[in-house]
């Protein structure tokens, strides 16, 4: 079912997601879907344990609406305590002008069955901020 995936979606995937996640799931089936962003929940990372939240309540969204201090902080705490950290606040900015130019736009943002996002947080984020978090996101919903 991976390489299925990869297959007929891979260049609507995020690159580094399939290359270094996608092998370490087991995929039982996906479904194509377009959901309200409002309905997305991100793990968020506080220094000893993941926690589902909405996405709303995420440092990606809150940096957009002007809070960006609660996502440095939780930038800072992800480069101090996880060996694997890959985001960084220059990183979202450049994927930000990106979003905006207007590339990557038709990446998916990949679910699992309970709506939390398992690739796509910060372009999630940006899709609430920027249309609304009643607004309709493609989504891969993936059942493992």
């Amino acid at each position: 079912m991976r390489q299925k995936l990869s297959a007929e979606l891979g260049s609507r995937l995020d690159t580094q997601w399939i290359q270094e996640w996608l092998p370490k799931i087991k995929v039982c089936y996906y479904t194509l879907d377009q959901i309200p962003v409002a309905l997305l929940k991100a793990t968020v990372f506080d220094g000893e344990k993941w926690n589902n939240t909405p996405i709303a309540d995420s440092p990606a969204y809150l940096y957009l609406a002007g809070k960006e201090e609660i996502y440095r902080k939780n930038i800072a705490v992800r480069q101090k305590k996880l060996d694997n950290n890959i985001h960084s606040v220059e990183k979202y900015e450049r994927l930000l002008a990106s979003l905006e130019a207007g590339c990557r736009n038709d990446f998916l943002i990949i679910v699992n069955q309970d709506m939390v996002i398992v690739d796509g947080m910060h372009r999630a984020a940006w899709w609430g901020y920027t249309y609304g978090m009643d607004a309709l996101i493609p989504v891969v919903k993936i059942f493992l």
